[in-house]
């Protein structure tokens, strides 16, 4: 049962949550929603904020919608759950639904059926208001579960629920204040796709590192440690961006299997602010110049486009 297993009714002290509640409530109103969902949907949106934005949530949100950017207040509550759930999530949306009207019909996350964890967790504020949990299209009311999700309280609908189960925000039939509903999930990093195009003339470009070769003095070395076969001295230092596990990037095979590398890498918020550092910089490598497949491409690509 949810309400046993999966409910925490002072998720946040009274102090936290109110002002939490206060912070959403100076949110700027992204939309009203009204839409024919089976019974009714009905709420307004308060913004969504995610590491990943699809170009829809960013036609729908805004620019202002990475996490990373995020107002204080929406990381603070992304580092408690993620603490919480012992993963990271890094979605949240904000839903207020205004008063006894205001619900939404029994639904599914079907956005979410592609991730390997559909799980939510939803940090309730304000006014007490109804949440059902029923098998999918079942209409005996004794097999429903029922919540009422407190002020500053947490519950969570498992992973398997959203295959199994939908859920609502009934509308109310007594006059009910302001609910705050603060929907968080652990959305993963989209597939990276490697074009590995060629440089133009009007952005950086990858030069060759080794003896003898001209580059500009500030350009930035993102290959493996490389040692002087000599002395044994360390000639090249390594960095966060070498090719440790020597893909062979020439290879559909090699090139397959550097992009999920990278797109492992590319998970921690920390590693892409160290990405973003090098945009604008011309990059070494032990590429000839122009080589199609050399791996620092990738890296510059991303430096020239990742925000974090």
């Amino acid at each position: 049962m949810i309400a046993e297993k999966f409910y925490i009714e002072k998720f946040l002290n009274r102090a936290d949550a109110d002002r939490l509640l206060d912070f959403s409530l100076g949110l700027h109103p992204v939309r009203a929603v009204i839409l024919p969902w089976g019974n009714l949907a009905r709420f307004v949106s308060l913004g969504s904020y995610t590491e990943f934005p699809s170009p829809h949530h960013i036609k729908r949100y805004g620019d202002g919608v990475r996490l990373s950017t995020a107002p204080k207040e929406v990381k603070q509550i992304a580092a408690v759950l993620t603490e919480f759930a012992k993963t990271p999530v890094n979605y949240i949306s904000f839903n207020a639904y205004l008063n006894e009207r205001d619900g939404m019909a029994f639904h599914q996350h079907r956005e979410d059926k592609v991730n390997p964890d559909q799980s939510v967790w939803v940090v309730s504020l304000g006014a007490v208001r109804a949440v059902n949990l029923r098998p999918v299209g079942c209409e005996d009311k004794s097999k429903y579960e029922t919540i009422y999700p407190a002020h500053g309280s947490l519950y969570i609908i498992p992973s398997a629920y959203n295959t199994t189960h939908e859920h609502e925000v009934p509308s109310s039939k007594t006059p009910c204040g302001v609910r705050v509903g603060i929907n968080c999930k652990s959305v993963p990093a989209p597939p990276l796709q490697l074009s590995l195009s060629a440089e133009t003339a009007d952005r950086p470009s990858i030069y060759d590192c080794h003896a003898g070769k001209k580059y500009p003095a500030d350009a930035v070395y993102v290959g493996r440690e490389v040692r002087d076969r000599q002395t044994g001295k360390v000639a090249w230092p390594a960095t966060p961006f070498g090719n440790t596990n020597r893909r062979r990037t020439e290879t559909p095979e090699g090139k397959a299997a550097w992009a999920a590398d990278v797109a492992e890498k590319m998970k921690d918020p920390e590693f892409r602010k160290q990405v973003e550092s090098l945009r604008g910089k011309n990059l070494l490598c032990w590429c000839k110049v122009g080589e199609p497949n050399c791996h620092a491409r990738v890296w510059l690509e991303l430096a020239n486009a990742v925000r974090s």
